[in-house]
């Protein structure tokens, strides 16, 4: 029995999943097909949250929570992968990302932009960092949208702050890394500018998006 994250027996499944699976939808391209074969040696669906599994309520919008355990043949974090593999399927996911034995968990922060549930919007994607532990990760709340919602905001550790919802928080997030990325890109600007009058405007540039940033 597969039990990496000491959950509760309940909620074992640890069936592997064929990637072949993924294979029969309509949308999948030719290099998508590649990096099944290229990137992920096999995938493992280890634990099913739902209410019957757990004794928690349904959340709004999620039926069921699955962990997922991804054995890698490369390194890099197969986002795109991770991302098609997310998109086709109507439960909320998290991963286990194993490359030799090194670990990290990953998660797809998405909602559904369909009352069928068959589209989805991945609003940002959040990985922790690559341990030789397995990596813990709490099961946290009296509902399956509590308990994802913690899930996302310990994958992402210090990149969220706790202030609001967990959508505001994300768009919080995002806003202050665009701007923090444009200072970035202003002070490499300046660094290279020669005329005065271009290094002072953009000086003053960094210094409103500064202010902004401050007042997030």
């Amino acid at each position: 029995m597969n039990n990496l994250l000491q959950y509760p027996t309940s909620t074992i499944v640890d069936r592997p999943i064929p990637k072949n699976a993924f294979y029969r939808n309509a949308n999948i391209t030719q290099r998508m097909r590649n990096r099944f074969v290229d990137e992920l040696q096999e995938l493992r669906w280890l634990y099913k949250l739902a209410p019957q599994s757990l004794n928690v309520e349904r959340g709004k919008d999620i039926e069921e929570i699955e962990i997922f355990h991804a054995t890698l043949k490369q390194s890099d974090v197969p986002t795109e992968l991770l991302q098609f593999i997310d998109k086709t399927m109507p439960q909320f996911i998290v991963f286990i990302l194993q490359y030799q034995d090194r670990y990290c968990l990953y998660c797809n922060y998405k909602q559904f932009t369909s009352q069928a549930h068959d589209k989805c919007d991945i609003k940002e994607t959040f990985v922790s960092d690559w341990h030789t532990d397995i990596p813990s990760l709490a099961i946290q709340g009296r509902s399956l949208t509590a308990i994802y919602d913690n899930f996302v905001r310990q994958i992402a550790g210090t990149r969220l702050d706790k202030q609001t919802t967990l959508l505001e928080d994300v768009a919080t997030m995002q806003r202050r890394e665009t701007i923090t990325k444009r200072i970035a890109q202003l002070e490499t600007m300046m660094n290279k500018e020669v005329q005065p009058h271009l290094k002072f405007e953009l000086h003053q540039q960094i210094l409103r998006l500064k202010n902004e940033l401050n007042a997030i």
